[in-house]
Parts: structure tokens; C-alpha cells; sequence
């Protein structure tokens, strides 16, 4: 069993309404939710997708700086050590940008890594809306997850969706 997600600002999806517009206020919010979280579940959901589509993140969403870092530093206090903290993307963010270790996902893990954040695995979400990306993955385009495991680092499929060729 996997938890997802603890952190997404997703304006449609992740953010409610009633979310402060000041980034500290979001901050102490954004702690309490992974403290709340961590207290409840801490001994039965073993792994936790930390922080979602951080990439496509919703800039008009006043998330406080560094937050992706801010979470896996909050989860890595308050989970038991053994719990698997992992960072999870979705399509447009991972392999459809795909440029080896330039690719954004690339550097954003590694910039996580190198401030001291606890991250145990990468998600990768595939959402294939379309037939050109369906016939991509089907022609081996989907080469991201060959770079991806030299990261030393469970590599997890989070979801997969398509649609049913006409």
C-alpha cells in the first residue's frame, strides 16, 4: 500500500479554497497536514508519494519557498525511518522532456538530494491521452526510466492511464 499525496498544489485538484494567500501561513498548514498525517497512518501505509508534480507546479498557488524540500525534510521527523519517501511527477514533467541529465526532473532530484532531503524512490505518473504518446511508449520512447534507475533508487509506476484506441 502506497500513500498519495501529501504535498500538491494543484488548484484544481490539491488546494482548497480556504488556503491563505501568505506562504508562511501555507507553510505551518502544509507541517500540520504531514504531522496529522504522519500520526495516523505512520504504522500502516509503509511508503508516501511526499511531494506531487512538483514541476507542473501551479505558480499562482502561494506555496512557501523550497517547499518540496520543506516536505521531505517535515516527512523525513515524523515518519518512522523505515517509511519510503518518494517524489512523483506526472507525463509532461518526466519523459516527455526527456534530455538526460539536463531534464528537469533529473535536476530537481538532484538538487533535493544535495539539500538533505530523505528521498527513497521516483514516481513516474503515465498519462497517455493520446495516440501519439500511446504509440511512443509502445515504440520504446519511453527511455527516461532506463536514466532514472542509474539514480540508485526505486523507480515506481504511480498511475497509468490511456485511452482505448478508436
Amino acid at each position: 500500500m502506497k500513500g498519495h499525496t501529501l504535498i500538491w498544489d494543484h488548484p484544481r485538484f490539491g488546494v482548497p479554497t480556504w488556503l491563505p494567500s501568505n506562504p508562511d501561513e501555507t507553510e505551518q498548514l502544509m507541517n500540520g497536514r504531514i504531522n496529522q498525517i504522519a500520526e495516523r497512518y505512520k504504522t500502516t501505509i509503509p511508503i508516501w508519494d511526499v511531494a506531487n508534480e512538483v514541476i507542473k507546479r501551479s505558480i499562482e498557488i502561494p506555496m512557501p519557498k523550497h517547499f518540496a524540500l520543506k516536505a521531505f525534510k517535515q516527512s523525513a521527523q515524523v515518519f518512522p525511518a523505515e517509511t519510503k519517501l518518494l517524489i512523483n511527477e506526472t507525463t509532461g514533467g518526466t519523459w516527455q522532456s526527456y534530455l538526460g541529465e539536463y531534464s528537469s526532473y533529473y535536476l530537481l532530484i538532484q538538487n533535493l538530494l544535495l539539500q538533505g532531503a530523505k528521498i527513497d524512490g521516483i514516481g513516474f505518473q503515465y498519462h497517455l491521452f493520446s495516440e501519439q504518446l500511446q504509440a511512443d511508449v509502445a515504440a520504446g520512447k519511453a527511455l527516461t526510466l532506463i536514466y532514472y534507475s542509474k539514480c540508485w533508487m526505486v523507480i515506481r509506476i504511480s498511475s497509468y492511464r490511456f485511452i482505448l484506441p478508436k
